[in-house]
């Protein structure tokens, strides 16, 4: 192939490229809109978990396009930021289309100044933190010791990128110190032997919120649980959580992200000229494997806390009750494709149901019953 016409092709694609994120939103935008009230949020929201699969894999494909066209990110630094500004901007630009899209489908209240919060947040904590990895690959390439800081500022970045969109999204911690959920939330733990220090309870009113968290030495879950479960299904909630505690499933986490990037820094620092021929792949393996590998470690716990919390209560039929009330109060999809799921933290709903059904030798046509119930 002629060189011009290599690098005509090689522009056309990273075009493609950055555009690809605010393209797939405006189509699902414009999709979820000729849907029905009814189905418009979940479109919606099934939407959202492929835009993120999205965002990530062009992060990856951006940096295989530099790489392809021999670009030399260190050369200056107007250089870097030619690497760094464009896919900032793609991202940014679908996620502020993303977030306005959210107020008008799923009838939130926010103001510019949130919508804009939530914008440059969410960039950070994902793309910015990318780019880093990828400047600090690059830099471990070419053998330069500097480039394992950048990979250790960036996981900073996501880390507090991630706690400042959870801010934004609404999400405040307050500590609860008597009242029916806090002694319930004891009495679970102090039955299951898992030392817990502080219970908190979060306002889902501002960030429209309905979730529940398993924290370092505590648990926390929305001011509006109680208002779609019971008190056995809620066990079966406060169970999975204190699993999560248990369990330390943060910690663990965390230390498979280091285990990974330490790994394949130490391989980068000692790859055979014959692996350069393939350059591009290597890129990608970097990049994704750390990310996918810890993201079905993260699903491995959600099944592995459902499992203990259902164990515990003895109540498999409450568990999927109270899953099945969470999807229908969020709207949020019962199901979800494979690809998409790969990108996910938590499995599909449909197969978390499934598991319990199974542990719990519940019928299928009995699980059938409870989703049409809870529907």
């Amino acid at each position: 192939m002629p060189v011009e016409l290599k690098v005509a092709v090689l522009r056309a694609g990273s075009a493609l490229i950055l555009i690809s994120p605010a393209a797939f939103t405006l189509w699902a935008r414009y999709s979820a809109l000729k849907e029905d009230s009814t189905n418009a949020a979940s479109s919606w929201l099934n939407s959202r978990r492929a835009a993120r699969a999205i965002r990530l894999i062009v992060v990856a494909l951006w940096w295989m396009a530099s790489d392809l066209q021999n670009t030399d990110f260190f050369a200056s630094p107007s250089q870097l930021l030619s690497f760094w500004l464009p896919p900032i901007l793609s991202v940014g630009i679908s996620q502020s289309i993303a977030y306005s899209s959210s107020r008008d489908i799923l009838r939130l209240k926010r103001r510019f100044s949130n919508i804009a919060r939530l914008t440059f947040w969410s960039t950070v904590s994902s793309t910015a933190a990318l780019l880093g990895v990828a400047t600090g690959a690059e830099a471990i390439y070419r053998g330069w010791w500097q480039g394992t800081l950048l990979l250790a500022v960036s996981g900073i970045v996501a880390f507090a990128g991630s706690v400042r969109l959870r801010s934004a999204e609404g999400l405040q911690l307050r500590p609860l110190r008597f009242g029916k959920l806090h002694g319930r939330a004891f009495q679970l733990s102090r039955k299951m032997s898992i030392k817990i220090e502080r219970v908190y309870i979060v306002p889902a009113g501002k960030g429209h919120l309905t979730n529940a968290y398993g924290l370092w030495r505590g648990i926390a879950l929305t001011d509006n649980y109680g208002e779609f479960t019971n008190k056995s299904q809620l066990d079966f909630v406060i169970g999975h959580e204190l699993i999560h505690v248990k369990q330390r499933h943060s910690l663990k986490q965390l230390g498979v992200v280091l285990t990974l990037f330490s790994f394949l820094t130490l391989v980068s620092f000692n790859l055979p000229p014959l692996v350069w021929r393939f350059r591009v792949f290597v890129d990608l393996l970097f990049l994704l494997v750390p990310l996918l590998t810890v993201y079905f470690v993260s699903r491995r716990f959600e099944y592995a806390a459902d499992r203990g919390s259902v164990e515990f209560t003895c109540d498999p039929e409450s568990a999927i009750h109270a899953l099945a009330n969470l999807c229908r109060l969020t709207g949020t999809p019962i199901d979800c494709g494979r690809i998409v799921e790969l990108f996910q933290t938590h499995p599909a709903l449909s197969r978390r149901i499934a598991a319990i059904a199974s542990l719990g030798s519940v019928r299928s046509d009995r699980v059938d019953e409870i989703l049409g119930r809870s529907r």
